[in-house]
């Protein structure tokens, strides 16, 4: 029997049985393999939301424009090396290769091609637009069919043994290296089965050429080539599960930086950014530390009788505006407003990022607060309000508090009791702004009216306070 007709255990036929059936056989082979990649793209598309899925997107075409630059750059390297090389290395004269220009034609429109993809790329990143679903199936087709175009023409010049045995052919498996850069595992099988497919056509279309000139058993000649086809699908396949690593590993790091971004944006608006980004960075096994810190103490006069005399909707929007540019001043100053009493509220400088002058930036916070309250009260933006601003600078315990089922980030210590005490001071002194003796002394002012040492309700002993407002 002719080892050319022979079969494989399966009982399908090798490509020797007839020039046509390699490829054929070749792909109702590759389809038994095609369910293994169904869950590629479902295990990545289920874990994406729509924000997710836009930021996605734009990493697919950053990644498709730099897979194109690259092979542009490499097949210049290689025209160089044809047009040059050939001539300065080897000393062949043009007329010595017949049928050159052909695949030079060839390799000029392939690079042509990828910087003609480059620029749609970045005109898509440019515009934000989503890449257009058909493109980088039509490019990788036009791709494949680019080196079996030019082996097609060079085996006109040269005898098809060795052109489909020769380097031309490895054009293919440069193709398939760089398509998980596309992001798409189904393109990356795609262009196997195209390779494996173009590949095969030729082999066929010159089979009675390649089967004079083998040298060797035509059992082996239909092993060999029906070989180099399995492997150009394999490759395929390969590149696709590589792919599919890649992007699922791509989804999962854009999901954990979008829900950063959401922890971040929404803790953000009970405890601040800076607070939000700290607690997300800090080791877990680090819930609370010491520090010295500058407490705020602010509280509105009057809140109780505003309250019953005006309804909800009106209070809270009282409330917005005062706390909108009370709450911008403090974060600009670096300290943090860390929780709202009702008719107040609790801020913090030197937690959670101290700045070296905290309470020289808490001073001047409470004077921007008491300027601008007068200023927007002289305006008729706000009704006529009184508020009172305690500062006191000591250590406290700073960090998450709670059960393990919820926490706060909080402050805690003799430092906060003694700054609320000392802003209810203000009532009795008449004073709109008392800073203690610490506070002023770490601010390094020299500034303020003194007022006589006094006994703190809960302390031993007295506190020296100064007046500014």
């Amino acid at each position: 029997m002719n080892p050319a007709a022979q079969s494989d255990s399966d009982g399908l036929p090798l490509m020797g049985e007839s020039a046509m059936k390699g490829p054929v056989e070749l792909i109702r082979r590759a389809a038994r393999l095609l369910p293994i990649l169904l869950p590629i793209t479902m295990s990545t598309r289920s874990l994406l939301d729509e924000g997710c899925q836009r930021e996605l997107e734009r990493h697919i075409l950053i990644s498709e424009r730099r897979r194109a630059g690259i092979l542009a750059w490499i097949l210049g390297a290689i025209l160089v090396l044809l047009v040059i090389g050939q001539w300065a290395a080897f000393g062949v004269r043009f007329d010595d290769l017949p049928g050159w220009g052909y695949p030079v034609a060839v390799l000029a429109v392939w690079i042509g091609l990828e910087w003609l993809t480059m620029r749609l790329v970045s005109h898509d990143i440019r515009e934000g637009r989503s890449r257009v679903l058909l493109r980088p199936y039509a490019s990788a087709a036009l791709e494949i069919a680019i080196p079996t175009m030019a082996m097609f023409l060079m085996c006109h010049y040269d005898s098809p043994l060795n052109v489909l045995t020769g380097s031309v052919s490895y054009a293919y498996f440069l193709i398939l290296v760089l398509s998980p850069l596309r992001l798409n595992a189904w393109l990356c099988v795609f262009n196997g089965a195209l390779a494996a497919i173009g590949y095969g056509l030729l082999v066929g279309f010159h089979w009675n050429e390649i089967a004079r000139q083998w040298s060797v058993s035509a059992g082996f000649m239909d092993f060999s080539f029906f070989m180099r086809d399995v492997l150009l699908f394999a490759g395929g396949l390969a590149a696709g599960f590589v792919c599919r690593r890649i992007r699922i590993t791509l989804v999962e790091t854009l999901r954990g930086v979008q829900e950063r971004e959401r922890v971040v944006a929404l803790f953000g608006q009970h405890v601040s950014p800076a607070v939000a980004s700290q607690l997300l960075a800090q080791p877990a096994d680090r819930d609370s530390e010491q520090r010295d810190v500058c407490v705020m103490v602010l509280d509105i006069r009057d809140f109780t009788t505003f309250s019953e005399a005006h309804d909800a909707d009106e209070v809270v929007r009282y409330l917005n505006t005062l706390w909108g540019f009370m709450v911008r001043t403090v974060n600009a100053h670096g300290g943090i407003v860390n929780k709202f009493l009702g008719d107040g509220f609790l801020a913090v400088f030197g937690a959670p990022l101290p700045t070296g002058d905290d309470c020289a930036r808490a001073i001047s916070a409470s004077r921007h607060i008491l300027d601008e309250l007068d200023r927007l009260v002289a305006a008729g933006a706000l009704p006529p309000t009184e508020i009172g601003i305690a500062l006191h600078f000591g250590p406290v315990i700073v960090g998450s508090v709670g059960s393990a089922e919820r926490k706060e980030y909080t402050v805690i210590g003799d430092v906060v009791n003694v700054a609320f005490r000392i802003e209810a001071l203000n009532k009795k002194f008449g004073s709109k702004l008392l800073i203690s003796g610490l506070a002023r002394q770490q601010a390094g002012l020299d500034e303020g009216e003194q007022i006589p040492p006094i006994a703190i309700r809960g302390r031993r002993d007295p506190v020296d306070l100064f007046q500014l407002a």
